[in-house]
């Protein structure tokens, strides 16, 4: 597995930093992914659906200081050209500096997927620009 990541700062605080990725997580997941996987789950009752958003056990700020204040991460449910119904996982790392945030997305990602992880990581990192 590879990983995308995008990297830069922003003058929000923690809190904010968190609150945007939630809210920008949740803009991506937009009506055609729900209705994809409304269909799915229809298919397989095995797969709600749906966000899911939990805290990572590794960071890549592990081997090197300094670590992180803030991190979660989730999985947002989407398509694989390769493998169908499939999910994009983001990961958020955030270490404050004071006057100023660093703040990490990272994006693990099968062959095939690239595309639809960067353009995720992308949304995301767009909302902090507003």
């Amino acid at each position: 597995m590879q990983d995308v990541q995008i990297e830069f700062e922003t003058g929000a605080t923690v809190r904010q930093c968190a609150s945007r990725f939630q809210e920008a997580v949740r803009a991506s997941y937009g009506g055609a992914r729900r209705l994809f996987r409304a269909v799915s789950a229809i298919r397989d009752s095995t797969d709600p659906g749906g966000l899911e958003f939990f805290t990572p056990s590794a960071s890549p700020f592990s081997g090197a200081s300094p670590h992180p204040d803030w991190q979660a991460g989730v999985h947002i449910p989407g398509f694989s050209k390769m493998y169908g119904a499939s999910r994009v996982t983001v990961h958020i790392y955030v270490v404050d500096k004071g006057d100023r945030r660093i703040v990490q997305l990272v994006g693990p990602y099968r062959t095939g997927d690239k595309g639809s992880t960067q353009r995720a990581l992308q949304g995301i990192a767009a909302r902090f620009q507003r």
